[in-house]
């Protein structure tokens, strides 16, 4: 287990710099986010000295905000790698976010009887900065789990459920949820230009449904629609996916049939009277 880094002592106070409490508290409390968002799918551990590269502090000062994060539980030691990983805080308070998503509740039936129906996995997601965050699935039997935790992301632009979110939007909000992640790809068939989101996202509000026809995967097919809440704002999408054969076989159009009714029972729930907004 690599040695941690002495405590450094405590930084100046902001009457020493001169400064107001308030805005020593802003730049603590943002220098502890951007130390957890350091985080990701593709570095889940991470070392003092990595942390300070990338955020551009001093050890000593990072070492000072991990501590704090660890007696909070929202960092913990990793004894096989030497460094830290997020830490059990961290789910704690994730499923009070998913407890708490009135339109997570209502849908959850709805996904499961789209997947006993269709045979296909079942997806509900928010969009949050240019990506799709899956805050619900039901699977069907045999349905490899791996890679489909909730909180999984995606990027929005690739997916059915993005697009359908996207579309919900000005076009100039779209293009900037975007741009936040830049114009990657997963496949071949990713969309990468603004152009032709421009066109599919029109294509999207105009028949109310989304399609993404190897984007996010190849071999794989998915449709998706938006849920509503009150005044026409749409609250999130749900959609269904499996291969393209089996889609195929299914039809795209009854695809979108099945979630439109589902979505339609989801919405009603959630306060939608058919006022729907369009920016398409």
């Amino acid at each position: 287990m690599a040695t941690p880094e002495p405590v450094a002592e405590p930084p100046a106070t902001s009457a020493s710099r001169g400064g107001t409490a308030p805005r020593t508290l802003s730049r603590s409390t943002e220098r502890a986010v951007a130390l957890l968002t350091c985080f990701t799918p593709e570095t889940p551990r991470r070392r003092v000295a990595d942390l300070a590269e990338e955020l551009g502090m001093h050890p000593s000062s990072v070492y000072r905000y991990v501590m704090a994060l660890e007696a909070a539980q929202l960092l913990e030691r990793d004894a096989d790698y030497g460094g830290y990983r997020l830490g059990l805080g961290v789910l704690e308070l994730s499923s009070i976010v998913l407890r708490d998503l009135d339109v997570r509740r209502f849908a959850v039936d709805e996904l499961d009887r789209l997947s006993d129906e269709t045979g296909l996995l079942a997806n509900l997601g928010l969009l949050k900065a240019g990506k799709v965050i899956h805050v619900a699935h039901a699977f069907p039997p045999g349905w490899p789990r791996w890679n489909m935790d909730l909180g999984h992301a995606a990027i929005a632009h690739c997916t059915a459920l993005g697009k359908v979110l996207l579309a919900a939007l000005p076009w100039e909000e779209a293009l900037q949820h975007v741009e936040q992640v830049g114009w990657r790809g997963y496949t071949d068939q990713s969309l990468r230009d603004s152009s032709a989101l421009k066109a599919e996202l029109q294509e999207v509000a105009r028949r109310g449904y989304a399609v993404d026809d190897e984007e996010r995967s190849a071999g794989a097919m998915c449709v998706g629609v938006p849920i509503f809440g009150q005044n026409g704002v749409v609250r999130a999408a749900m959609s269904i996916s499996g291969t393209k054969i089996r889609i195929t076989e299914l039809g795209i159009e009854e695809c979108a049939a099945r979630l439109l009714m589902a979505s339609r029972r989801v919405s009603s729930q959630l306060g939608s009277r058919d006022r729907f907004t369009a920016y398409f």
